[in-house]
């Protein structure tokens, strides 16, 4: 299975961020579940079950998930060096 990201705007604390979303490693977002609103006037991220990887719903790609896949691409490619000499 592969790893499922719940995603806040800062850390645990006493004023801890508030949920973003719920995504996979390569920051597509993922429908693994739906929101309860509980009796205490809390909400829940109810998951009655951890998803296989081809049962994962992928929400379609954003414009920021196509462009932090082009940045990947981007940063992995390797470095190709100009030389200044002309070719033989």
């Amino acid at each position: 299975m592969k790893a499922i990201n719940i995603i806040f705007d800062g850390p645990p604390s006493h004023d801890s961020g508030r949920f973003v979303e719920v995504e996979t490693d390569d920051g597509r977002s993922i429908n693994i579940g739906e929101w309860i609103e509980r009796p205490d006037e809390y909400w829940a991220l109810r998951i009655t079950e951890l998803p296989s990887d081809e049962s994962i719903e992928l929400s379609p790609p954003t414009l920021g998930d196509l462009l932090r896949e082009e940045m990947n691409k981007a940063n992995s490619a390797p470095l190709k060096h100009k030389s200044n000499t002309p070719p033989k």
